[in-house]
């Protein structure tokens, strides 16, 4: 019975290589890697994929990815920037959202100017509209938003004072069917 106990073993540590050498990854198909204008190295090149190892990728051209990035649709989508408004300081005084016909809303605080607006990008240029104004004395924060069904808009947002303040856009104008006092200013959600 030992014999073969013994054989066993031997052949075991024999076949060990390789069977082990199957969860490594091979130099020739990690490093260097190439992507159009991108250039990367993966360090180190060789290595167990059965998890616990650190591995760098170095490179250049990746500043594309900031534009660029393709999606479950497999579609290549490019990212523009665009200035909406000039704006000063902020509170996560902002929120935005995309109604159905693609259309890009933005509802935001202008500290400069003391007012909230509202911002309707169409595909092709932006539309800035006063919500609301004050004196200076009153800031907007906290601004959340969602979209409804019908594409219509509802905010929420707290008001210094203590105000928490609820608003509706129907697509042509504003309202304010709620708002109420002595709130916290710890943010709002909707």
């Amino acid at each position: 019975m030992r014999v073969w106990f013994v054989i066993a073993t031997l052949l075991s540590v024999l076949a060990a290589p390789v069977f082990l050498e199957g969860h490594k990854i091979l130099a020739s198909e990690s490093s260097p890697v190439s992507t159009g204008s991108t250039n990367a190295s993966v360090t180190p090149n060789t290595g167990w994929t059965t998890g616990g190892e650190t591995i760098t990728i170095t490179g250049s051209g990746f500043s594309s990815l900031a534009f660029n990035n393709i999606t479950t649709d497999g579609i290549t989508h490019s990212w523009t920037v665009s200035t909406v408004d000039y704006v000063q300081g902020g509170h996560g005084d902002q929120a935005i959202a995309v109604t159905s016909n693609g259309d890009i809303h933005i509802v935001y605080y202008n500290y400069d100017t003391h007012q909230l607006k509202h911002a309707i990008y169409d595909g092709t240029s932006w539309t800035r509209s006063v919500i609301v104004s004050n004196s200076g004395s009153m800031d907007y924060r906290d601004v959340e938003m969602v979209v409804d069904s019908n594409d219509h808009l509802h905010v929420s947002h707290w008001v210094t004072g203590d105000y928490l303040h609820y608003r509706y856009y129907n697509g042509t104008d504003w309202t304010t069917p709620y708002t109420t006092s002595n709130v916290d200013s710890y943010g709002t959600g909707i």
